[in-house]
């Protein structure tokens, strides 16, 4: 008898004599191993003791051979467990697509009979194969890849034969009306163009078009000429249908929504493009519209300006506070020059000069015209004048003097019922003064929107 150790699992192995030599499968793990020859084993005659006579031999397995032994049993029971799973999902697969598809349910029969034991057992003794655990997955995986591959393609061309199949038979069940029809036609051809100009004489478009469009493209001349007719007749009325309601619904639209009656007029013109009043319509609304639009941008642009000017301090604002003295009101109106002065030290900087109208309890009413730095021209003792134009008047001379405390930054304008008669009238009033080392000076004011009485 030869022992010997599985030198995958461990496992002890003993054989007849006469299998010393050749190769075989462990029983234990069905890894390959080759039964060695009786003098390859190990000899352990220096190690062996013998008893007295009076003594019994005992031979004990060392320690730890119980725990390896249950070890290696229970991966080879995992292993064949995990084996049987996928076998039978196999299986599984063949038996399913089998029936239908047969050709596809060879990879899946294959795997069955790569990984099922018995199985393998026999193809292996058929066939002389020998895998490993490694080849046998890799097989198994490569297998289960061409078996799905297969049967999708497979179902796929069953269903587009189906669909093929299909299609033909509605062709068919066609072509088999159309015949029967053009048979009824060949037979009742009088009855049919009789109903269908009955019809037409009636004013009954649509129970005409009914009759004669199952017949229609058969190739009878006739029937396809009166349903021309039917079919022109009908769009016919539809267009004065829809024209219809378009007029009526002109009637809710008021006059001055002219964006909503244009988009009227553009269908009534697409419907009847010979109408020359609907032409004429839509173009005059397209004028006003865009007339309305070029007022609208008119707008936004003064809007837009005026609200600079009131961030700048180009139009008028006013203002009340009391007399010191009388404690009555003193009214104020104040606007800044749309222009800017600029002149040299120590006055130098860029500003903007004011017209102000003034009413006051004790000195009347008066027009001030007045800057932030500088000096105007202006003799304490025999005055001087400006230059005034009113919007697109000719240049007025008006006297001007200086404030009683001879500051140089004032001009009091006289004749101020004469001043304000214009300046109501006008948008814009250009001022020029005298400056101190700069001369005469145009100062422009708008002076539209005043509210001042």
């Amino acid at each position: 008898m030869i022992e010997f150790a599985c030198k995958h699992c461990q496992q002890s192995i003993r054989l007849s004599d006469n299998k010393a030599g050749i190769s075989g499968r462990c029983p234990h793990c069905t890894e390959p191993v080759t039964v060695p020859l009786a003098s390859d084993l190990p000899l352990h005659d220096d190690v062996f003791v013998e008893f007295e006579p009076t003594q019994p031999i005992v031979l004990r397995p060392s320690e730890g051979s119980g725990s390896a032994d249950l070890g290696s049993r229970s991966v080879t029971l995992a292993r064949s467990a995990i084996a049987w799973f996928f076998g039978l999902l196999f299986l599984g697969l063949f038996l399913l697509s089998v029936w239908r598809y047969p050709l596809v349910s060879l990879p899946a029969l294959a795997g069955a009979s790569l990984l099922i034991p018995p199985l393998y057992e026999r193809v292996r003794s058929l066939l002389g194969l020998n895998l490993g655990i490694q080849s046998k997955i890799i097989g198994s995986g490569v297998l289960f890849i061409c078996y799905m591959v297969m049967f999708n393609s497979a179902t796929s061309n069953e269903k587009a034969e189906r669909s093929k199949l299909a299609q033909q038979q509605v062709e068919q069940q066609r072509q088999a009306e159309r015949t029967q029809t053009a048979h009824y036609l060949k037979s009742n051809k009088a009855a049919i163009q009789a109903e269908a100009n009955a019809l037409i004489d009636q004013g009954k478009i649509a129970d005409a078009l009914n009759v004669v469009r199952k017949y229609q493209g058969l190739g009878d001349a006739d029937i396809d000429a009166i349903a021309l007719k039917v079919e022109l007749k009908n769009k016919a009325m539809a267009v004065e249908a829809k024209k219809t309601k378009l007029v009526e619904s002109l009637a809710t639209i008021k006059d001055d929504n002219v964006s909503a009656r244009a988009r009227i007029y553009e269908q009534l013109v697409t419907l009847t493009p010979d109408n020359a009043a609907y032409k004429k319509q839509l173009a005059e609304l397209n004028i006003k519209i865009t007339q309305a639009a070029a007022n609208k941008k008119l707008q936004d642009e003064a809007a837009t300006l005026k609200a600079y000017q009131q961030q700048m301090g180009l139009v008028w604002r006013y203002g009340t506070h009391n007399d010191d003295m009388t404690q009555k009101e003193v009214l104020t109106a104040q606007v800044d020059s749309t222009n800017t002065l600029s002149f040299g030290f120590p006055y130098a900087g860029a500003q903007r000069a004011t017209l102000e109208l003034r009413k006051h309890p004790r000195w009347g009413s008066d027009v001030i015209l007045q800057i932030e730095r500088g000096q105007f021209l202006c003799s304490s003792y025999d005055g001087c004048s400006v230059s005034v134009r009113f919007g697109d008047g000719k240049p007025q001379r008006f006297s001007a003097s200086e404030p009683s405390d001879n500051s140089t930054t004032y001009l009091f304008i006289s004749d101020y019922s004469k001043f304000m008669s214009q300046l109501r009238k006008v948008d814009e009033v250009v001022i020029e003064a005298s400056f101190y080392q700069a001369g005469n000076q145009t100062l422009k004011f708008s002076t539209a929107d005043l509210n001042w009485k």
